[in-house]
C-alpha cells in the first residue's frame, strides 16, 4: 500500500501568535508549536495530508498562497465566515471544481477547492 504523499506549506506571518489564534480559533484547526534545529514556528494540521507549517522567520520556498482541498467548500466557508474569516470572494464554480479563497492576518492567500468532475 503507498502511503500518502503529505504536502508541506511554509507560510511567514508577522506575529506567530495571532496567527496562531487565526487558525486555533477561526478555524477550528489544530496547531502544534515547533522548535527544531531547522524549523521555529508552528504546524498546523489541515487535513492528514496538507500541513503548514508557519513561523515569523524567513524560510526558502515560503508561499502566500496556500491551496487546500475540502470535501465540502461550502460548508467550510460558512463555518469560517460565522468566524470571522475573510473571504476575498464567493464560492464559485471552476473548470475543475467549486472555490472560494480567503485571507489570513498576514493577507496570505488560501484556496479552497472541492473538486468536482462535470
Amino acid at each position: 500500500m503507498k502511503k500518502p504523499t503529505i504536502k508541506h506549506y511554509h507560510v511567514r506571518v508577522s506575529n506567530l501568535i495571532n496567527a496562531t489564534a487565526f487558525f486555533r480559533e477561526r478555524l477550528n484547526l489544530p496547531v502544534k508549536l515547533k522548535s527544531l534545529r531547522h524549523f521555529e514556528g508552528a504546524i498546523v494540521f489541515y487535513s492528514p495530508t496538507i500541513q503548514i507549517f508557519i513561523s515569523e522567520r524567513i524560510y526558502p520556498k515560503q508561499t502566500t498562497e496556500i491551496h487546500l482541498d475540502t470535501e465540502d467548500c461550502l460548508e467550510h466557508y460558512y463555518r469560517f465566515k460565522a468566524n470571522n474569516v475573510v473571504f476575498k470572494n464567493e464560492p464559485h464554480y471552476l473548470p475543475h471544481g467549486l472555490s472560494v479563497e480567503f485571507t489570513d492576518v498576514d493577507g496570505n492567500n488560501y484556496y479552497l477547492l472541492e473538486s468536482r468532475s462535470y
